[in-house]
């Protein structure tokens, strides 16, 4: 999210005629605000069951997590 928004910034400044068209880029940014809220609230519903790592063979203490966001 922070690379995004670092991205937003610098363009602003650098580059104002890309962000002559305000709602788009409002838009923009609200997506960005949205992805990151949804992937975080997603890593919390998970919590211990959450990794980056993709998993070959089941452990016991994995848990399926079927409330919250992934309800």
């Amino acid at each position: 999210m922070m690379c995004g928004l670092v991205e937003y910034v610098i363009e602003g400044f650098l580059f104002p005629e890309l962000k002559s068209m305000e709602g788009v880029s409002y838009i923009g940014l609200s997506l960005v605000v949205l992805g990151e809220v949804i992937r975080k609230s997603a890593i919390i519903t998970a919590a211990k069951n959450f990794t980056h790592d993709i998993k070959l063979e089941y452990h016991e203490s994995h848990e399926l997590v079927i409330h919250g966001i992934y309800g």
